[in-house]
């Protein structure tokens, strides 16, 4: 997962991270939270955004696919409007890419320009999308490589867990000799406890050894 902020100049850039299993990329699906998000929500979140997504993009494949066909909708024609994805804001026409609620029961789209004005583009707006706790889900065209191949993903799974195992006995190892060490240290401190008390070469106070006498 890579946290991003909403600025244009961070969302559309790609980047690569040693814990990441591929690169970012521009061409990747953003979901877009406005609060902190717990770790025990997120894969409910992520359901509601991969359901969304794919909601948009049949909206937005059907209403490309029409405008192809020369089916174009004209003043009057309801029944066509209604077919036609707009912004809750502004009411254009949206293109992709755009952003759609994962909250809201109807079709809900915002575009990006309405959708860089944050709160000031809300100002007059009184429908049930809520800004502060709805999350959006952005629409657009499905990169070629968004799905890799099962071999891929598992060589990729592989490699990110023969890296963690290879740490963590890099780790285990690094412990074991700092406990040796220590062990080492305090076999010593025992020792000099021993030899200043004259124990450590088989005497003590009451038992000063054999005694010598002259011959």
């Amino acid at each position: 997962m890579v946290n991003l902020c909403e600025e244009a100049g961070c969302l559309d850039v790609s980047l690569s991270r040693e814990d990441l299993s591929r690169p970012h990329d521009t061409t990747h699906d953003l979901l877009k939270v406005r609060y902190p998000l717990f770790t025990r929500e997120q894969g409910k979140r992520q359901r509601l955004a991969k359901q969304a997504l794919a909601r948009s993009r049949d909206i937005m494949h059907e209403y490309e696919s029409s405008l192809k066909e020369g089916a174009m909708p004209t003043p009057g024609d309801e029944s066509a409007l209604t077919n036609v994805p707009s912004c809750i804001l502004c009411h254009k026409t949206v293109m992709q890419p755009c952003w759609f609620c994962t909250h809201c029961e109807d079709d809900v789209f915002i575009c990006m320009s309405c959708d860089h004005q944050n709160e000031v583009a809300f100002a007059n707006y009184h429908g049930h999308h809520d800004y502060h706790i709805h999350d959006l889900v952005r629409c657009q065209k499905a990169g070629e490589d968004d799905e890799l191949p099962v071999e891929e993903r598992l060589a990729n799974l592989e490699e990110k867990f023969t890296t963690k195992f290879t740490t963590q006995e890099a780790a285990i190892k690094d412990l074991q000799d700092a406990v040796h060490e220590r062990l080492g240290r305090v076999e010593q401190m025992i020792q000099l406890m021993l030899t200043s008390k004259g124990l450590g070469n088989g005497t003590s106070p009451n038992n000063p050894g054999p005694k010598r006498g002259r011959i």
